[in-house]
């Protein structure tokens, strides 16, 4: 029995379409299989440690924090300019490590998951990785729910894709398959 999976349904069509992935570069036009959401989730944590601890070295240093102390207890609040700062430096990392041809960050790479073009199986480029990141994080930043929304959608979309990835044509794929 082969590993490899079937075509993509015809339009109208709905058989077995958890199976379907884009092609990838593997040898052979190899399919690739849909990310599960769990390796999604552990990747975005994992990069929200790579970006995070220096991000917030950063804004200490720049001032960007506030400390506020209430007696015993002692709280720190983000300026809006960490935000902007934490906004750009994870547009710009996921435009060079999703963008590029290995199309993975730190935490994609630990969990053997890749963004790939959901139509040809390629890079989806730096751009198109940049979009995808701001429609991520702008879903949280200006509307809570939807972004919640947004990260658990792969959970019940036939394809996988969150709707930052609709957005960009995109899928996440296990690149260990």
């Amino acid at each position: 029995m082969s590993d490899a999976l079937p075509p993509p349904p015809r339009d109208g069509e709905d058989d077995e379409p958890w199976r379907y992935g884009p092609p990838t570069d593997a040898p052979g036009g190899a399919a690739a299989m849909p990310a599960p959401w769990w390796r999604r989730a552990v990747a975005i944590l994992l990069d929200g440690l790579v970006l995070g601890a220096p991000i917030a070295l950063i804004g200490f240093q720049l001032g960007l924090v506030r400390t506020i102390e209430d007696g015993d207890i002692t709280r720190y609040e983000p300026e809006s300019g960490l935000l902007l700062l934490q906004l750009v430096a994870s547009v710009v990392y996921s435009a060079i490590m999703d963008g590029s041809l290995r199309g993975a960050t730190v935490g994609k790479m630990a969990m053997k998951i890749q963004v790939r073009d959901a139509a040809a199986g390629g890079p989806i480029g730096p751009g198109r990785a940049a979009l995808r990141r701001l429609v991520y994080v702008g879903l949280f930043y200006a509307y809570v729910l939807p972004g919640i929304a947004n990260a658990l959608s792969p959970l019940w979309d036939k394809r996988r894709q969150g709707w930052h990835d609709k957005a960009v044509r995109s899928v996440v794929v296990r690149s260990d398959a």
